[in-house]
């Protein structure tokens, strides 16, 4: 690796950023440095107000994560020649709007928007497993939820209504529920009580940004109560209803 001092060192000034990390990773590599030894060493490599972000403003460097390092300096210097991020905004964004899901290739196509977002979310801005629980299901239009939360207390009676269902648990009840075979005893295409609560959800998310507040998880946790109840309530009438007469 040349010397940080050597005309012939890679040398970054704030401009053409990916020409400089191809430089520099080139050098590094053939001087057989390590990741962690890229992050030590990038700031003696730069000049001017780019040396300054670097020593200061890009925790990565601290961490030793040499991904996280060239990710945010794509952030920074080069947002249309790096990976797309997305703010947190942009998730409670998709996940409040009024959508309608009655197929698997729906769904599919809702877990797949989601998931774009998620696993390009800024790097400060990553989920928690919970989070993730949350963003997901309140994405879901509220019959369907319904569907998935009777499935869920069916399985696990002791279930608790003070968190969110696991994203895995429900993506696989929703697209066994959404097969075409059993969807037929299903009623998913009409769902007025989803535009209701994606309005709701998007009132609350105006009043903060990254829509993860104690008001709104606590409204989270009351429509899952309510739900819990009105699917016990259908779960009880239908065991007593007598069957009718032809």
């Amino acid at each position: 690796m040349p010397n940080p001092h050597s005309r012939d060192a890679p040398r970054f000034r704030g401009k053409h950023l990916r020409q400089f990390l191809e430089d520099y990773n080139t050098s590094a590599n053939n001087a057989g440095w390590n990741d962690e030894r890229k992050c030590e060493e990038l700031v003696n490599y730069c000049s001017g107000t780019a040396r300054d972000i670097v020593a200061e403003d890009i925790p990565e460097v601290d961490k030793r994560d040499w991904e996280g390092v060239k990710q945010r300096l794509f952030e920074l210097y080069d947002p249309k020649g790096g990976r797309h991020r997305y703010p947190q905004q942009k998730l409670t964004e998709y996940t409040s709007k009024k959508r309608t899901i009655t197929s698997q290739a729906e769904f599919a196509d809702y877990r797949r928007g989601f998931s774009k977002i998620v696993s390009n979310l800024y790097p400060s801005q990553k989920l928690t497993p919970a989070e993730r629980n949350r963003y997901f299901w309140r994405g879901i239009p509220a019959k369907l939820q319904s569907v998935i939360m009777s499935q869920l207390i069916a399985r696990k009676p002791t279930m608790s209504m003070e968190e969110d269902p696991p994203y895995d648990e429900v993506s696989k009840i929703a697209l066994t529920a959404l097969n075409d075979k059993k969807k037929k005893s299903i009623d998913l295409d009409s769902d007025s009580d989803s535009e209701s609560s994606s309005d709701e959800d998007s009132d609350s998310d105006s009043d903060s940004s990254d829509g993860s507040d104690d008001s709104d998880r606590e409204y989270e946790r009351s429509r899952r109560r309510s739900r819990y109840k009105s699917t016990k309530k259908k779960s009880s009438k239908s065991k007593t209803k007598p069957a009718d007469n032809e």
